[in-house]
């Protein structure tokens, strides 16, 4: 008899320990904490076309979030783009090393508005041959804060591989 009761009141223990933790608002999801994450969509577009031995690169980000969303670039340069031939050897970088801004920038993207770059690999401009083949690029926006937030390196990276006639 002294089992029965002592189980009676160690399960009755239990339940009023929860019902104080539910009354106290422990399990009441009305009661968040007051610093919600508010999750931001940046969206990483990348076109290739390529005419008469010209390729053409258009890639940009757009806010596809509901707010405003305050982006960070650790220097002035914003972005980078590479093209690597069949073997893994990079042809083509863009910008150029002397066409690098410098200094920290900050950008307010707003819902929906779009940040683009284009740039124009031209291969017979330079005095290596580039041989037709399977060709890759690669783009990365260079963000370092998005919202007071750390941007992990490479966080925004797309690539894309064609054949170059």
């Amino acid at each position: 008899m002294k089992e029965y009761q002592w189980i009676t009141w160690w399960s009755g223990g239990l339940l009023i320990t929860v019902l104080i933790l539910i009354w106290g608002g422990y399990f009441n999801k009305k009661e968040a904490p007051s610093h919600q994450f508010h999750p931001v969509q940046l969206d990483l577009g990348l076109q290739v076309k390529e005419t008469r031995g010209v390729t053409q690169f258009q890639w940009g980000i757009v806010n596809g979030g509901k707010e405003q969303t305050k982006l960070i670039f650790g220097s002035g340069q914003r972005t980078k783009l590479t093209v690597t031939d069949p073997n893994g050897n990079i042809v083509y970088r863009w910008p150029t090393p002397s066409s690098k801004d410098k200094g920290e920038s900050i950008l307010l993207l707003k819902p929906g508005d779009h940040l683009r770059w284009s740039a124009e690999w031209e291969p017979s401009l330079k005095s290596r041959a580039v041989k037709a083949g399977k060709y890759t690029v690669t783009v990365e926006v260079l963000l370092a804060e998005v919202n007071g937030q750390s941007v992990e390196k490479g966080l925004l990276r797309k690539q894309k591989s064609w054949t170059f006639q």
